[in-house]
């Protein structure tokens, strides 16, 4: 699994991001952040605080960009995806995985629920945001109902079909 990270100005919630993912009980195989355009002191808190991690520094040309580049240098089988302002759950890629080797290893998508927060406290999710399986692809043309923060993808799926739009600055 290669864990790709978009970053911007976000120094400090990238710190936590990334704790999560050192704290998975799964853990991957690389994780690459890609600093677009920080001027925040991102990319020296990388080398001195996590020199394990990949880091890729580009000009500022948005997230799709971002995740973009940051997915044609992964070298794993699978990309999780996990914004920087987002943590994940300790057992998330385990649970990712399980499912996966649960289906008889026939998805290329896995996703998972969320719980979002707001200045620190819980939001509920309205039903449009329900998470769903199997076939969702007209789900999904109605709305964003994938989280990328939530995805692991087979690296496949971006050769076969495409990578992220990069003229959309959201639901890419």
């Amino acid at each position: 699994i290669s864990v790709i990270i978009p970053t911007l100005n976000r120094k400090t919630l990238l710190k936590r991001a990334l704790s999560s993912v050192f704290s998975q009980t799964l853990p991957p195989n690389e994780v690459i952040v890609v600093d677009n355009g920080s001027t925040d002191g991102t990319a020296k808190m990388l080398s001195n605080e996590f020199p394990g991690v990949i880091c890729i520094e580009e000009d500022k040309k948005g997230v799709s960009v971002a995740r973009n580049v940051g997915i044609l240098k992964a070298t794993s089988e699978w990309i999780a995806l996990l914004d920087s302002d987002d943590v994940w759950h300790p057992k998330k890629l385990d649970t990712q995985r399980g499912e996966y080797n649960r289906s008889g290893q026939r998805h290329r998508l896995i996703h998972t629920n969320e719980l979002w927060y707001k200045n620190n406290k819980f939001m509920n999710q309205k039903f449009i945001h329900a998470k769903k399986g199997g076939d969702i692809f007209f789900d999904c043309v109605k709305r964003c109902c994938i989280s990328p923060s939530s995805s692991l993808i087979k690296a496949e799926v971006f050769y076969e079909i495409g990578l992220f739009k990069e003229k959309l600055s959201v639901c890419e």
